[in-house]
């Protein structure tokens, strides 16, 4: 089953969500009067008066993720496999008193599989079929801060945890910058022809 969306605007979208989440988020809670405006992570938001918001977001990355994939068999199952798992973040929220704790460790589970998915797209999926080295670089970059952030998640949290919230941004901003390099490649190989 193919969608009829060119994979350009697909990748729009994903860019312009993966952009706009770490802004909107922060910007929704001085906009509400929240007493504390940057959070720890991007998924404390869910426990804010950002919560619609933050889920909203995700269901929407989910979506686009799994419309792409049916856009294309080239990885088909990563593709929908990842935006299956963004939806799961989305609705399984983190480790909080009064829930099981099985919950925080499966969304830490499945937000470590999404930004290191995000990494793989990024060098495989959304490459071109000669491998462009600028996208294999900001792939590898996305694998590398989240390094950095699963070790000062484990380690260093405690020293200041809005770093936490940075990092997840880095990750989400590299893969823009993924996304608009490919979308720049495609329109540069549009006007060759």
């Amino acid at each position: 089953m193919k969608i009829p969306i060119p994979k350009q605007v697909l990748r729009i979208i994903l860019g312009s969500l993966a952009f706009s989440l770490p802004i909107v988020l922060p910007l929704g809670m001085i906009l509400t009067g929240a007493e504390q405006v940057l959070l720890p992570s991007i998924s404390t938001y869910y426990y804010s008066e950002m919560k619609f918001l933050f889920i909203g977001f995700l269901v929407l990355f989910g979506a686009a993720f799994i419309l792409y994939g049916f856009t294309s068999s080239r990885n088909l199952v990563m593709l929908v496999g990842t935006g299956v798992i963004t939806l799961l973040i989305a609705l399984v929220p983190t480790h909080t008193p009064g829930i099981t704790e099985w919950t925080g460790y499966f969304h830490i589970a499945h937000a470590v599989a999404f930004f290191a998915l995000l990494g793989w797209h990024t060098r495989v999926t959304f490459n071109l079929p000669l491998p462009y080295p600028l996208l294999t670089k900001i792939g590898l970059y996305i694998w590398i801060t989240e390094g950095i952030l699963i070790i000062y998640f484990l380690a260093f949290k405690w020293v200041w945890p809005p770093l936490v919230f940075f990092l997840e941004a880095a990750i989400l901003w590299l893969f823009v910058f993924g996304l608009w390099v490919r979308n720049k490649i495609t329109r540069e190989l549009s006007k060759a022809r």
